[in-house]
């Protein structure tokens, strides 16, 4: 399955379910488990009915054998789950009208839950209550179009697609469940969890988890032949405060074959050591998590105490904080001045008592994750930006912490990117085992994202890539930026490729399109009546069809000039890929600088023809609307005979592919000219606007602040564009004047025919 045909599909069964919703009446966070749980019921049917024969072949096997196990052991060890005739997806869809639907999908997922401990009463049973029998079958019939040989991996998509629309739909309840997912992606390609133990101290619905185990599968390439290309070399532990939202987690993780454990608990209260009974001490692989921001008055009396929390000092407030030194300060004058204490300031100190909370809570999980990380391990959370250059007794613990060696990178994200709230976070790494102890280096991303809607952002896969590079490049892995460039270079040369095809497709349509317009026009020229006649020379009509016409000719010629441009780029290709040698980063930059710089003509030439055809279609398409509106042809013999309408929205739809193609095609070239206008040399340097690497010494001159903003400057000249999203701007603005200038002369003939009128 495509991404686009994936995407179709999500989109198709959100609509659909979502339709389904509204007719309920209930809200998305009552609808949200029960339709995720027939997404899993969905996906573990279909992953059982594949294993199936292999399950029959072995329980037929072992019929005389002595050590007889179950159908469920043998259905377990082979797919993950078993599940009777009563429990498979098919079975509940073709269920009558007069059977009960809402008990018989109950006893599957009980069923299910029965064989499968993990999931022993997580899996959805009375909240099907919560649906009218028509809903409900409607949505099985609605999941039943997700094809029978998809992947785990498109369950996962459909499943996370899912999480992150009822997020958007439900505001903040939503988003108690679920982090974006090209953060979280973000986050992943930072810390790079390749195999050990990975938790989440606020878990949600296993979203880290699942990016965690997706990041292992793109790597298995690169890790061929090493340890820890395998899923089994992953172990994740969460913890997460509400039983639905855990429910949700552990059916995420089943779906994206994980192993782990996920407890319903207070992170506050209790540690991952007491909830998830581990012989060692809670220190872990990775630690990710996007905590709670800015939660208040958590009791004193439960951290206080607690290692994992005052390891770097407790966080106070400002009050709390003047309290402590004020007493402090009173203690050592009474000291100096004999034991003499002020009675007057004595009472009036009386009457502050003191709160016994923590103020606020995010210096207690910056505390947690930087304890929870054994020797070697890696952190990545999602931060409120204030906590970046909080005072009083945070400035304190974040000094420790960078003091100590522990602050990795800082990233700073733009607003919206969160569907919860539109302030912009940032996002911290820490690494206990990192090369340069004395430095951090700060990412400023705010202006790094695409905008999905009119409230919220997202990185684009590419802007991962590219914003993770910096972070490799700083690491001294400069062999991971070549990689880079030259995956980039393979998808923009397959798009290359494709336009090629595209371009004879998009002749070819506009070859018939013309030379309909061209018969139509011999059958009909002459028989105009006067008043058509007055209307085609005040239109220039003939003018613009003698245009029409040269465009065939034209076309071909560009046609034939485009296939020698591409044999070109095509050999280039070719004798640039025989020559590259990533593991020489240095020889392998040239020559990419070099191929890059001569694949840029190839680029130029494709838009140029691109262009061409959209202007083109545009005049044909004038003339076309114009016959239509004004000399009323739409209906006549001849018109239809030479099929004019159905002409002109074939070659629309193809011009629109070629520049779809092109575009792509650019888009790719886009990211290595963007790559490479900022590290020539394929290695780390500081880039004005972006990142920063600074010292120790430059952390101390901006009082230990965490604000990637003070370090990295501003780059005057940004204006935030490629290059390819500044033409479309233009083109944009460029169209939106002519149709207002058409809007003009109309209105200016209305008023002049009004006055006259009126006179």
């Amino acid at each position: 399955m495509t991404n686009e045909e994936l995407k179709k599909l999500e989109d198709d069964l959100w609509d659909a379910a979502n339709t389904l919703r509204a007719n309920s009446g209930l809200k998305s966070s009552e609808y949200a488990t029960p339709v995720l749980g027939l997404i899993f019921l969905k996906f573990a049917s279909d992953k059982f009915n594949k294993a199936e024969p292999e399950i029959k072949k072995e329980i037929r096997a072992q019929k005389k054998s002595r050590k007889r196990r179950t159908d469920s052991e043998i259905a377990l060890e082979k797919c993950g789950f078993y599940l009777p005739e009563s429990a498979k997806y098919d079975y509940l869809v073709n269920l009558s009208g007069e059977e009960d639907i809402h008990k018989a999908l109950k006893k599957a997922m009980e069923t299910i839950g029965e064989h499968k401990k993990e999931l022993k009463g997580i899996l959805p049973q009375d909240e099907y209550d919560k649906l009218d029998k028509e809903t409900l079958s409607g949505l099985l019939k609605k999941f039943s179009n997700i094809p029978k040989d998809a992947s785990g991996d498109v369950f996962g998509k459909i499943y996370e697609y899912f999480l992150g629309k009822f997020a958007k739909s439900e505001g903040q309840k939503g988003g108690e469940f679920f982090t974006p997912t090209s953060v979280v992606r973000l986050m992943v390609e930072v810390i790079e969890p390749y195999k050990g133990t990975i938790y989440d101290p606020a878990c949600g619905s296993g979203g880290m988890f699942v990016q965690s185990a997706k990041f292992v599968e793109r790597r298995k390439k690169e890790l061929e032949g090493k340890s820890g290309n395998s899923l089994k070399d992953l172990f994740v532990y969460g913890q997460e405060k509400t039983l639905e939202t855990v429910k949700l987690a552990k059916m995420n993780i089943a779906v994206n074959g994980l192993r782990g454990k996920i407890k319903t608990s207070n992170t506050y209260r209790q540690s991952a050591k007491d909830v998830f009974e581990r012989k060692s001490d809670d220190k872990f692989d990775y630690v990710m998590a996007n905590p709670p921001f800015n939660v208040k008055d958590v009791p004193k009396e439960t951290v206080e105490n607690d290692k994992r929390f005052n390891t770097y000092g407790l966080p106070a407030s400002k009050t709390q904080k003047s309290d402590e030194d004020e007493e402090n300060n009173k203690k050592s004058k009474t000291k100096k001045s004999g034991g003499k204490t002020n009675k007057k300031s004595k009472t009036k100190k009386s009457g502050k008592p003191k709160k016994n909370t923590i103020p606020n809570a995010n210096y207690l999980w910056i505390n947690l994750f930087a304890t929870s990380l054994n020797k070697k391990g890696r952190a990545a959370l999602v931060m409120a930006n204030s906590a970046s250059d909080a005072r009083h007794s945070e400035y304190d613990i974040r000094k420790k912490l960078i003091d100590e060696g522990i602050v990795d990178v800082m990233i700073s994200l733009s607003s919206n990117i969160f569907y919860t709230v539109t302030l912009p976070a940032t996002l911290w790494f820490f690494d206990k085992n990192k090369k340069q102890k004395d430095k951090v280096l700060f990412i400023d991303a705010r202006d790094i994202y695409q905008q999905v809607d009119r409230a919220h952002r997202e990185f684009t896969e590419e802007q991962i890539r590219n914003v993770a590079t910096i972070v490799r490049l700083y690491r001294g892995e400069d062999k991971r930026l070549t990689e880079l460039v030259h995956d980039y270079f393979e998808q923009s040369n397959e798009w290359a490729v494709k336009c090629n095809t595209q371009i004879r497709e998009a002749d070819k349509a506009f070859a018939e399109l013309i030379n309909g317009v061209v018969s139509w026009h011999k059958s009909v020229k002459g028989k105009f009546d006067k008043k058509r006649r007055e209307k085609a020379k005040a239109y220039g009509f003939e003018e613009k069809f003698s245009e029409v016409k040269s465009v065939v000719s034209k076309s071909q010629r560009t046609v034939k000039s485009s296939e020698k441009a591409f044999k070109t780029t095509v050999k280039a290709y070719k004798a640039y890929s025989k020559k590259l040698n990533n593991d020489k980063v240095t020889a392998a930059n040239v020559l990419q600088h070099k191929f890059c710089s001569a694949f840029s003509k190839h680029i130029e030439h494709f838009k140029g023809i691109a262009d061409q055809y959209e202007a083109d279609l545009k005049g044909v398409e004038d003339i076309v609307r114009f016959a239509e509106k004004n000399l009323k042809l739409k209906g006549e013999k001849d018109w239809n005979k030479n099929k004019i309408s159905l002409k002109l929205k074939d070659a629309g739809e193809q011009v629109d592919k070629l520049l779809e193609y092109v575009q792509k095609q650019n888009y790719f070239y886009e990211q290595v000219q963007w790559l490479q206008a900022r590290f020539p040399k394929a290695r780390y340097n500081d880039v004005t606007g972006l990142c920063k690497l600074a010292d120790k010494a430059e952390i101390e001159e901006q009082d230990y602040s965490l604000n990637p903003g003070r370090y990295v400057g501003i780059d005057i000249e940004k204006d935030d564009m490629s290059e390819g999203e500044f033409r479309d701007e233009i083109k944009s603005l460029n169209n939106e004047l002519i149709n207002l200038n058409k809007r003009a002369l109309e209105l200016e003939k209305i008023i002049s025919k009004n006055i006259k009128a009126a006179l």
